[in-house]
């Protein structure tokens, strides 16, 4: 399997500071997006928490989130094609 460029890993780690970077939000506002049920950000799909405590933000759907701000419903369709892509999501195949 090839090595995953910095870039690919970013995809799904963003830092707290860059993900608030990204969208253009002080710190403060990141912390309570993540806290607040009402924003819609939901754990293991729009951020992780590391086992040091740390956060990661998922780029893609961070700014899918922010393009869809006005449509819920199409931001709904980002979550189930990230959820679908995941590993864990795929279907063993029978033989």
């Amino acid at each position: 399997m090839p090595k995953k460029t910095s870039s690919e890993l970013e995809r799904f780690a963003l830092t707290a500071k860059r993900a608030a970077e990204l969208i253009d939000i002080s710190m403060d506002t990141l912390n309570r997006y993540r806290a607040d049920t009402r924003v819609g950000w939901i754990q293991g799909v729009h951020w992780f928490q590391l086992p040091g405590g740390e956060y990661r933000y998922n780029r893609e759907l961070l700014e899918d989130w922010l393009a869809n701000l006005h449509d819920p419903t199409a931001h709904q369709m980002a979550i189930e094609a990230f959820r679908t892509s995941l590993l864990s999501h795929r279907r063993k195949r029978t033989t």
